[in-house]
Formats: C-alpha cells, sequence, structure tokens
C-alpha cells in the first residue's frame, strides 16, 4: 500500500511542477519583479539591508536573488526559483500534511500553490515553504526548539504581513519559557534577535525613506473606511461575478469561532488547543490591522497571504487529533476544502489561462526590439521609474554592451526606490541635450519612453525621432517607445 501511495504522490509532484513550468514558460516578468531582481543585482547586502525600509519587506528575498545573481543565474530563468521553492513546499505537504487525498489535492489547486505563487516569483513562495515547515514542525517544537526558532525567526525575515504568525510562534515560546533547557532558551533567542533586526530594517524615518509612512491621519482615513479595505482581499477571490470571497471569509470565521468554543468546553483540548488559537489569532489580527490600518490588497499574493494563516491552523489543529488515520476529513478540513473548491477556478483556470493568452508586461517585447535596433555600446537613457524597472531587467541580460543611464539622477541606472525624489527633472524635450551632456557621447544614445497605453502619445521633439515601439496588448498596458537621439550638444542633430 505505500509502494502504491508513494507512486500516487510522486505522479501528482511531477504533473504539479509541469504545469507551473508551462505556465512560467508562458510568463512575462513584471515590474514587482524585476524591481526585486534588479536590486539584488546591482545593490551590496549592506545596501539591500538599507532598502528593506523603502521595500516594505526585510531582507531574505533579496539575500536569496543576491546569492544566485553571483552565481550567475540570468533573469530569463528568474520563475525557475519559485518554482523550486514551491516544488519542495509541495512535495512537503504530499507527503507530510495530515490531510485527507482529497484536501491535499484542493491545497495544491488553491492560490497558496497554484500558478500565483510558483509562477509569479517573489517573496511568497519563500512564505509559503516556511509555513509549511512550521507546521511540519510544530507538534515536536518542545523537542526541537532550535529548529522550531530558525523556521520563525526566517518568518520574520520573509515579509512583513507574516510577521504577526512569527510573533504568535513567538508569544507561545515565551509563555512555556518556564521549563526551557538551554536549547530552549537559544531556540527563544533566535527569533527575538531576527524580530528586533527586522524592526531595524524596516524603521521609519521620513516619507522619503519609507514604501508606507504610517501617520495618524493615514490610520485615521482608514479606518473609516473598513469594509473597502477588507474588500482588498475578499474581492480578490471573487469568480465570474460571484462573491466567493466573501462566502470565503465567512468560512474561515466559523473555522476559528467553533475552534475556540470547542476548546473552551473540551478540557483534553485545552493545553494543546490554546496555542494553536494563541498563534492563529496573532497571525489573523496582526495581518487584517495591516490590511484595515495601513495598506489593503492592491494584488492577489497579499490577499493569498490569508490562505497562509488558515493553513496553518487547519494543519497543527489537524495534528492534535488522537486519530492517526487521515483517510477521514473533519469538520475545519470540510470548511477548508470548500474554501480551495470555491476558489480553484480563479486560481487554476481564469488568471493563468490570462497569462497565458497575453504577456503581463511589454518590457520583453521591448527588449527584444532594442536587442535588433540599437547596436552595441549604445546608451540607453531611462527615466527612474517603475515602468522603466521592467526593461531594464531584461536589458541587463543583453549580449550588447549596454550602458543603461538614469536620466533622472544623472548617473548609470541601479535601482527605482519606492517614494524616494529623483535628484532633478529633466522635461522631454531636454533629454538629449542632457543625456550627451552626461555620457560625453557623440553618437548612439537612445531613450525609452516607458509610459501606459492611456498615455502614449508620441514624443513630439525634433531631438529625438521614434524608431519602434511595442505593439503586443500586456495586462499592466505597458507601452515602450524607442527614440534615436540627436547630439544637439554639438550640432549634429
Amino acid at each position: 500500500m505505500k509502494k502504491k501511495e508513494s507512486i500516487i504522490n510522486t505522479t501528482i509532484l511531477v504533473m504539479y511542477i509541469l504545469l507551473q513550468v508551462f505556465l512560467a514558460v508562458h510568463h512575462e516578468a513584471w515590474r514587482d519583479e524585476s524591481q526585486a531582481w534588479i536590486i539584488a543585482k546591482n545593490a551590496s547586502f549592506g545596501e539591500i539591508l538599507g532598502l528593506c525600509a523603502s521595500e516594505g519587506h526585510p531582507c531574505l528575498w533579496f539575500f536569496i536573488l543576491k546569492i544566485l545573481s553571483l552565481c550567475g543565474l540570468s533573469f530569463y530563468w528568474f520563475s525557475a526559483i519559485s518554482i523550486t521553492i514551491m516544488a519542495a513546499a509541495a512535495a512537503l505537504l504530499i507527503w507530510k500534511a495530515p490531510f485527507p487525498f482529497i484536501l491535499k489535492i484542493g491545497v495544491l489547486l488553491s492560490p497558496m500553490f497554484f500558478y500565483y505563487n510558483p509562477v509569479i516569483c517573489r517573496i511568497y513562495s519563500v512564505v509559503v515553504l516556511l509555513i509549511v515547515l512550521l507546521c511540519i514542525i510544530w507538534p515536536e517544537r518542545k523537542d526541537r526548539p532550535i529548529e522550531y526558532g530558525i523556521v520563525v525567526a526566517l518568518l520574520f525575515q520573509s515579509h512583513v504581513l507574516i510577521a504577526g504568525l512569527a510573533i504568535g510562534c513567538l508569544i507561545e515560546m515565551l509563555i512555556r519559557c518556564r521549563d526551557a533547557n538551554k536549547r530552549g532558551v537559544l531556540g527563544i533567542a533566535i527569533p527575538v534577535i531576527s524580530l528586533l533586526f527586522m524592526i531595524t530594517e524596516l524603521r521609519q524615518t521620513d516619507k522619503t525613506d519609507t514604501f508606507i509612512h504610517v501617520t495618524p491621519g493615514l490610520l485615521l482615513s482608514r479606518a473609516n473606511a473598513v469594509s473597502q479595505n477588507i474588500k482588498t482581499v475578499t474581492s480578490k477571490f471573487d469568480t465570474g461575478g460571484y462573491k466567493t470571497g466573501e462566502i470565503i471569509l465567512m468560512l474561515c470565521s466559523i473555522m476559528i469561532i467553533a475552534y475556540i468554543a470547542k476548546t473552551a468546553m473540551d478540557p483534553s483540548l485545552r493545553k494543546t488547543g490554546k496555542d494553536i488559537i494563541i498563534v492563529s489569532l496573532c497571525g489573523l489580527l496582526y495581518y487584517w490591522g495591516i490590511i484595515i490600518f495601513v495598506r489593503g490588497a492592491d494584488h492577489i499574493q497579499i490577499a493569498v497571504v490569508f490562505w497562509m494563516i488558515m493553513l496553518f491552523f487547519v494543519w497543527t489543529l489537524t495534528t492534535t487529533r488522537d486519530n492517526t488515520d487521515h483517510s477521514s476529513i473533519n469538520f475545519y478540513e470540510t470548511l477548508l476544502l470548500v474554501c480551495c473548491v470555491l476558489v480553484i477556478p480563479r486560481s487554476a483556470w481564469v488568471d493563468p489561462v490570462e497569462d497565458v493568452k497575453g504577456p503581463f508586461s511589454g518590457s520583453l517585447e521591448m527588449a527584444a526590439i532594442v536587442e535588433e535596433t540599437v547596436p552595441d555600446k549604445a546608451v540607453i537613457v531611462i527615466r527612474n521609474n517603475e515602468l522603466s524597472t521592467s526593461i531594464a531587467a531584461y536589458l541587463y541580460e543583453s549580449e550588447n554592451n549596454y550602458t543603461i543611464w538614469d536620466i533622472d539622477n544623472g548617473c548609470e541606472f541601479q535601482i527605482h526606490k519606492w517614494g524616494r525624489e529623483n535628484k532633478r527633472n529633466v522635461q522631454d524635450d531636454m533629454i538629449a541635450e542632457t543625456a550627451y551632456k552626461d555620457c560625453g557621447k557623440k553618437e548612439n544614445c537612445y531613450y525609452i519612453n516607458a509610459t501606459t497605453i492611456l498615455d502614449s502619445e508620441q514624443l513630439q521633439s525634433g531631438k529625438m525621432t521614434l524608431i519602434n515601439k511595442n505593439t503586443s496588448p500586456n495586462a499592466w498596458d505597458e507601452y515602450y517607445q524607442l527614440y534615436k537621439l540627436s547630439n544637439v550638444v554639438d550640432g549634429n542633430g
């Protein structure tokens, strides 16, 4: 029976990986993906730590990308990182989760595991793997405090939205620290140090240095729009006009309330149940606090963090069952499965199909145009904005020795820093003159105008000539125009 089960599990894992690879081949990295890669490529480890506040999450993802960049990984293989991480998480889920077979399949097809986190290469893939590791080690956390402490510490360094769950784990560790031996004390010290380091990384100085500057005014304005802020999460799970996201939130609330009530009434559950409740409630209250009072879920991967917390809740409470036969499905697993079924059409069909049909960004098409049109050793001028970030990541991979020039800061392009004011404001009709003065080039200066389809008129300047542009529709309506700049400094224009 075990051999048959192993064959089935292996087949499922292979099919899962092949599906994600297929989707990744048709996925074009967008600016949030390329932003992290450019930071890892161009910034030192020390500089990365100084950028965490403006990026809005700690250093773990940047350090992973930095190491892979130093090893020579190309941006064209970017999605291989998240697919590998998610394949490891999927394998652990399939072999280690105490769930019936049907729920494992449901979770694999849910937004946690399908498409969003393996194909869209961002820190969220690492968060999923850490949550799975946390669930596996949870029953043995008292016997393996150092390993448990390391996982919690890594959660602190992964994403600010999951820090609440890590705080809950730390609180639970501190509650039982009276009985801790030397290994237990070390297990507590590791996440404490990581928490303090996270606070240092994300410290707020002024509005230009942080991704979101939290002020009393911001908190008050968002408090007046609680329902709209909650809907930024639930709406991400709506499918075909149906408010499935609100149903999912209601079912998850029922799970939490039911387990709290059961733990309160059943003395045999209180010892193990209260720990699960402490950690889960810390994770959920912190998550919803950020969503409601600081920022909404402006993309689905932020919304999926909520699913990760619920996976932890259902997985850990399932491990407390006396019955080790996990072929049957309990009440909480049933509700989690219903949630998965409700959102599978969105996560496993609608959004992946849209991605296969057309690109996210227009940057890959434009990079190919540049490669064919612009000669070796040319200067390519771009503005320091998020749209230019997408194209820059691909241009770095060119076989041609391009100089990518940041016209807004008068230097070679390094990074786009959220919220930072550029050093200068160069008007469109001064780009050619400014670029030639900056670079001292006599010829071969080009400018990529990165904008959106809603603001895509050709620049009217006698100092630049439009020679090409991207034409394929893309999800973010990114629009790129390639101009040849005239050398007006030497009067050759």
